[in-house]
């Protein structure tokens, strides 16, 4: 009785399975952090701007998963590599395959972890534009920024 044709149909089934629910799950961040969502948070001192979850914390991650939905979060990082990276993104609030090979660039240009995901590693690395009065005067460290508890 030959029992690897079986076997080897049935691995072939699993493997195809596994692929199929693969790319049908929505895929989130792998860590513990939330989503950048739809709001984006305002510093009294220096007048600054940075992706945060809905309940306004910083630790949040962004990736291609978000690229579904427009998110004011998204929108704002896009602004921030326009301002301090000259990306030329398109500002639309998607995380799509351009804001990914912005990011990476970022990471590697810093020298830190390069997967094209915005995580808190990649906000402490990467330049944000500093405004004043409304008016962009600069890029500065999210470490150079005066903050409570981040």
């Amino acid at each position: 009785m030959n029992t690897r044709a079986p076997r080897g149909r049935f691995a072939a089934l699993g493997l195809l399975l596994g692929l199929v629910l693969a790319l049908l799950l929505p895929m989130g961040p792998a860590s513990a952090y939330s989503a950048c969502t739809n709001t984006a948070y305002r510093s009294t001192s220096p007048n600054f701007y940075y992706p945060v979850t809905s309940s306004g914390s910083s630790q949040c991650e962004a990736g291609i998963w978000l690229a579904s939905t427009s998110y004011s979060g998204v929108k704002t990082l896009q602004s921030a590599l326009n301002a301090c990276y000259a990306t030329g993104l398109s500002v639309d609030g998607h995380y799509g395959s351009r804001t990914k090979a912005a990011i990476e660039m970022v990471q590697r240009r810093h020298g830190i972890t390069v997967d094209g995901g915005y995580g808190p590693q990649t906000r402490n690395a990467m330049r944000w534009p500093k405004y004043y009065q409304g008016r962009g005067i600069g890029c500065i460290s999210f470490q150079q920024t005066v903050w409570g508890t981040v």
